[in-house]
């Protein structure tokens, strides 16, 4: 477990290259969440109701460690802005997609350090457990919802099914280069 956190402490503190992503949901908030052990253990179990062996197995700081079956999942919360590579954060816009990084404050990710350099297959396979686990975690304080390794972003539309709903409906405009051509 330790060498986990450590392998998670140097990921976090260095630049990636596409060798080293990993399946990551990210939530981006307008305020961090005050979230206990026993808060994210109940979204987890809800989340994952039918699977038994849903725990915590361990905790560094903001890094809380998961087990869901054999999958160790991170949840990492930074009450900071997230850093998009390629989208200014001051940079003031009226679309939904601009307003996603614009107000977000905090973020909170679900990550599958264990996806490391699989392929994009493989990552698919795994953002299905994480995404479970996103909308338990989903507050009217996210602006949007991101997937570094990928590259794409999908703006809150209040609630999680018609976040989900635009992420699948705009799915190559996500990945554009002109965040404001998105629509409102």
């Amino acid at each position: 477990m330790r060498a986990l956190l450590q392998r998670l402490g140097q990921f976090l503190g260095r630049k990636r290259n596409d060798k080293e992503v990993w399946a990551s949901v990210v939530l981006l908030l307008q305020t961090a969440p005050s979230l206990s052990d026993e808060a994210l253990l109940a979204a987890a179990r809800a989340a994952y109701r039918n699977i038994e062996n849903v725990e915590i197995v361990g905790r560094l700081d903001n890094t809380r460690i998961l087990r869901i079956s054999s999958l160790l999942i991170s949840v990492i919360i930074a009450d900071a802005p997230y850093i998009h590579p390629s989208h200014p954060v001051e940079e003031a816009s009226q679309s939904a997609y601009d307003r996603a990084w614009s107000e977000q404050r905090a973020w909170l990710s679900i990550d599958a350090p264990q996806t490391t350099g699989k392929p994009k297959e493989a990552r698919m396979a795994v953002y299905k457990v994480l995404m479970v686990l996103a909308e338990h975690l989903w507050s009217d304080q996210c602006t949007g919802l991101y997937l570094p390794a990928e590259g794409i972003t999908a703006p809150s539309m209040g609630e999680w099914g018609p976040t989900l709903r635009w992420f699948g409906e705009n799915q190559e405009r996500r990945r554009s280069e002109t965040p404001q051509d998105f629509p409102s």
